[in-house]
């Protein structure tokens, strides 16, 4: 590729790069940041995990980009393509949330302009190209001697440069690999096949779902022992059960997770509603079933900014289920949570199934242990 296109490649990529970094380190401190309330259809209450995935999607593909292109390595056009998709998708992705600005417009403009140049790199002649000898026998001959010396640190370099692009598309399909695995637990962690497929109470309440997912966790504890922590979760009342850490990480308006019984909230009854945000985002679930010890069926449609559910934007039907299986007669405990959700429109339900399912693996695995844990201690002490 000629100079200039490679330069205005460099500058820009740096540019954009160093945009996301700066948005990534503004979400993170809170600067001029919307309303936390926006996340709710995320369940979120904080801007950290936007600002990794800005991160991540932005800052390091188009700084990774610049430096390939700095470089005029080979694998830079697929650097830069990649980076203007990750960046066009991430436009797309906020438009919901944060609403459409000129900003975004110009950016998308810049990440359709980058793509341009990287698809014109090969034509451009971007590779450097090797030279086939055109010398003649006796030629060769008298100019070995000369160029010997610089052979080995010649071939070294070339070598290093041919390395490269390998390690990097190794480095790609390693993060691919990483994120297929997470994606496929966070659908099924912990459950087997048969706890997949078989019919749950509840199941007929969202009828025709986009998204059907089911874990488990076997507990040494019997159905008694789980059931007072099942009935006293939600938003100011004994949390998620998940770590604390997670709490203060994605969950700082929350209260920390309960590590005792609230007697008070122990008499939890069908038509109650568990609230899962502060007041004004006016977001929980309504109990459907209960059947103590064994099965609770919560539902909500309000798992979305109050202004997209007047308004008919976007939709969310959605229900968990907590289902408590005895597991032989020696007081074990197989705990099965699944999740059902029907969605509209196709970025939201594109969303959930980009981002909220590989994050489940991490809040539904820690749900489900924070859950053994207090448990298998409250049998041990009663």
């Amino acid at each position: 590729m000629s100079h200039p296109f490679r330069n205005a490649i460099v500058v820009v990529e740096t540019l954009v790069g160093m945009g996301g970094l700066a948005g990534s380190i503004q979400l993170l401190v809170g600067a001029a940041t919307p309303p936390v309330a926006v996340l709710s259809p995320l369940g979120l209450s904080s801007w950290t995990l936007p600002a990794g995935w800005l991160f991540l999607t932005v800052a390091l593909p188009s700084g990774l980009a610049a430096w390939l292109a700095g470089r005029r390595s080979p694998w830079a056009p697929v650097a830069v393509l990649a980076a203007s998709a990750l960046l066009i998708t991430e436009l797309l992705l906020q438009i919901p949330f944060v609403g459409f600005s000129v900003l975004q417009l110009i950016f998308g403009g810049v990440a359709a302009a980058m793509a341009v140049i990287a698809l014109m790199a090969r034509r451009a002649g971007w590779w450097p190209r090797r030279r086939r000898s055109v010398e003649g026998p006796t030629d060769g001959i008298q100019d070995r001697g000369r160029h010997h010396a610089a052979t080995p640190m010649r071939s070294t370099s070339a070598s290093r440069r041919q390395a490269a692009p390998w390690g990097l598309l190794a480095l790609l399909i390693a993060l691919l690999i990483a994120y297929a695995t997470i994606h496929r637990l966070g659908r099924t962690y912990g459950s087997t096949s048969h706890e997949r497929r078989v019919r749950m109470p509840g199941d007929d309440i969202v009828p025709r779902p986009q998204f059907v997912i089911t874990h488990a966790i076997t507990i040494e504890a019997p159905a008694s022992a789980v059931w007072p922590w099942l009935v006293q979760i939600g938003w100011h009342r004994g949390g998620w059960h998940t770590a604390r850490w997670v709490d203060e990480l994605l969950f700082p308006a929350n209260h920390a997770s309960a590590d005792h019984i609230v007697a008070e909230l122990q008499d939890l009854q069908v038509g109650d509603f568990i609230p899962d945000g502060p007041p004004e985002a006016e977001c929980g679930f309504t109990v459907e079933q209960l059947a103590s010890p064994r099965l609770l069926v919560l539902h909500s449609r309000s798992h979305l900014p109050p202004e997209w559910r007047r308004s008919g934007k976007a939709s969310v039907d959605w229900t968990w289920v907590f289902n408590v299986v005895p597991v032989g007669d020696d007081g074990r405990a197989r705990l099965i949570f699944r999740w059902r959700a029907a969605t509209r429109p196709w970025w939201l339900t594109l969303i959930i199934w980009a981002v909220i399912l590989p994050a489940d693996f991490l809040m539904s695995r820690d749900m489900l242990r924070g859950i053994k844990r207090r448990a298998e201690r409250l049998d041990r002490t009663t």
